[in-house]
Order: structure tokens, then sequence, then C-alpha cells
């Protein structure tokens, strides 16, 4: 929770003194977002063989 207040205070001075405008911001944001989560998707623990189930 800290660190989403922190992140969003982040953003708000970033965008609130001008130093990057709103929009390529937001797809920022959703770019990097995506790639972690497919990052995630692939390295994670369900990709190991070993967690499969058999069967």
């Amino acid at each position: 929770m800290v660190a989403l207040a922190a992140n969003s205070l982040l953003n708000q001075a970033a965008v609130g003194a001008g130093l990057i405008e709103a929009l390529p911001f937001a797809v920022i944001r959703v770019v990097t977002g995506a790639a972690v989560l497919w990052a995630m998707t692939r390295v994670g623990p369900g990709r190991d063989k070993r967690f499969r189930r058999c069967g």
C-alpha cells in the first residue's frame, strides 16, 4: 500500500510539474505494466514442469 501511494505521488509530481504530458505517461504505464505481466507469466512457478499436474 505504501509503494502504491508513493507511486501515485511521484506520478502526480511528474505530470503536475509539466515534466511529461498525461497521455504519453499513461501509455508508458500501460506498456510497462503489460510487459511485467507478460514476463511474470513466462518465468513464474506455473511454467516449471515440477508444478504441473499429471493427468
